[in-house]
């Protein structure tokens, strides 16, 4: 279970009191892509590292056409590699899931799967098992 919280403030006092291995939920900040205040780096596992958190949620902007959006997957998906492979940097702590938003169109929705995304968020769940039985996964 993640729990996708909107803000920053609530965010940081729930990862400042959640107790260390206790199975509550992940927490995610789900930042609006223009939302670059209070210091926290820009990009989802930036801002995860940078807040504790063990899930990065990339979201698609307003303006941003799919290229963009692809881009910035495949961006944070470098960052979170490079991350959870570097121990000097990571310090044992790993940013468990990457999830992406997504604009519910049948072609991205595809694409995220083919990236093996830890989770996509969709209105549409018709269209995400769809993308998920072409990419063969098992669903249960």
């Amino acid at each position: 279970t993640t729990l996708l919280v909107p803000d920053l403030a609530v965010l940081r006092a729930m990862v400042r009191t959640r107790a260390a291995g206790s199975g509550t939920p992940s927490l995610c900040w789900e930042r609006r892509t223009d939302d670059v205040s209070d210091g926290v780096p820009p990009g989802a596992v930036g801002a995860a590292i940078a807040l504790g958190t063990s899930v990065a949620l990339v979201t698609r902007g307003g303006g941003d056409g799919f290229v963009d959006f692809a881009a910035t997957v495949a961006g944070e998906a470098r960052s979170w590699d490079a991350f959870n492979f570097n121990p000097a940097r990571n310090h044992g702590e790993q940013i468990e899931k990457l999830l992406c938003q997504t604009t519910n169109e049948p072609i991205e929705m595809t694409w995220l799967v083919d990236q093996e995304v830890s989770g996509v968020l969709t209105d549409d769940v018709e269209g995400l098992v769809d993308a998920a039985r072409r990419a063969g996964l098992p669903l249960g």
